[in-house]
């Protein structure tokens, strides 16, 4: 059974239900030091993840990328697929589309949760 742990770069959510927190690089030492195999990254936004900064970083610390989450659309951003506003529905269906492509690039699911 492998094992991944989930790595918050979304400042906003700091005193929120993940283990690590912080940049890419720390986050990802600190999981392979305390020796899971993974990591779910939860990014601010699609943007957030260059996809030629993050594979480098799995690599050198030995880990794979078990998903990529969406939860930042709420937690930062106000973004609800259920939202009575369609301008805020529409907003939050090209947020998580960008996390999917994203996470597609990088061979890892998407998590759509809190949205």
């Amino acid at each position: 059974m492998k094992s991944a742990v989930t790595l918050c770069l979304v400042p906003e959510a700091r005193r929120g239900p993940f283990v690590f927190h912080g940049s890419l690089a720390a986050g990802c030492r600190a999981a392979a030091e305390s020796g899971f195999d993974g990591v779910e990254i939860f990014p601010a936004s699609a943007d957030d993840i260059a996809t030629v900064a993050v594979r480098p970083v799995l690599v050198a610390h030995g880990l794979t990328l078990a998903a990529v989450g969406t939860g930042a659309g709420w937690v930062k951003h106000g973004l609800h697929l259920c939202h009575a506003d369609p301008s805020v529905r529409g907003r939050a269906q090209n947020f998580i589309a960008g996390i999917i492509d994203v996470a597609g690039e990088l061979g890892a699911p998407a998590i759509v949760g809190s949205m």
